[in-house]
């Protein structure tokens, strides 16, 4: 199973999902979690005003000429602190938490389990999955809108939205963007071989907020920096083997 946003790629906006490529290969050995050896700290992410949110989106991709599209549908939940980010019918899901000194920390929980893997700021910072909290929670960011050029305005659900299109690093881009809710209706990129569109299928400003902490703390919590001390537990493996989307699981598996 992949990331749960990793399809959507576009070359110069870093979506959530791609803050976290399950499938590449994280080199750092279990000893490099020495909290007190992180050359510099964790960036501070800005605190944002938006709108609690629990949004159905829908990617889908194909090659041109399109004659064999794939979508998956991912669910997206955030409010002024959380965000969490799960794929239709997953087993898991991804949650990120604006910390009180404005860094980000992860979660990985597996339902079925009833596990979650935590990682702090400088866990992520030494695997290379520092998080951009905006476009975690917006899926585009205010700098990516002002690389496109303003156009009409329309509406969706209700709500007014303004269309942004321009031509970025050889794609073009099209952004239908819900000022309101600092989310999109509609995202939009084509490339001469590839399209990939995103869909706001459904929005939910009262419906279940990010992985509640009632929920966290009845898991077993378990830190990404403790699992090189469960490698010769053959039970511990079991269940780690089934965390093949968490960050750094290639580090914990043999």
């Amino acid at each position: 199973m992949r990331s749960l946003i990793v399809c959507l790629c576009f070359p110069f906006i870093a979506v959530a999902g791609d803050a976290h490529d399950h499938h590449g290969h994280a080199h750092h050995a279990h000893d490099q979690h020495d909290h007190g050896k992180s050359a510099t700290a964790p960036a501070v992410q800005p605190l944002i005003d938006w709108k609690p949110i629990d949004a159905r989106f829908e990617t889908t991709t194909c090659e041109i000429p399109c004659r064999s599209p794939k979508s998956s549908a991912w669910d997206l939940r955030r409010n002024e602190t959380a965000v969490e980010l799960r794929g239709a019918g997953a087993p898991y899901s991804e949650m990120w938490r604006r910390l009180g000194d404005g860094r980000v920390d992860y979660a990985f929980a597996m339902h079925d389990d009833e596990r979650v893997i935590e990682y702090t700021p400088i866990d992520l910072q030494l695997i290379n999955k520092t998080p951009d909290w905006e476009r975690l929670g917006a899926v585009v960011a205010a700098e990516d809108l002002g690389r496109l050029k303003a156009g009409k305005t329309g509406q969706h659900s209700g709500y007014v939205t303004r269309t942004y299109t321009g031509i970025v690093n050889g794609t073009r881009v099209e952004i239908v963007w819900i000022p309101e809710l600092m989310l999109p209706a509609k995202v939009d990129s084509r490339t001469a071989k590839r399209r990939v569109t995103v869909k706001l299928l459904a929005l939910e400003k009262r419906g279940n907020p990010p992985l509640p902490d009632s929920v966290r703390e009845r898991y077993q919590r378990v830190d990404f920096a403790d699992l090189g001390d469960m490698e010769e537990d053959p039970d511990a493996q079991v269940w780690i083997r089934k965390a093949v989307n968490a960050p750094g699981h290639d580090n914990h598996v043999h």
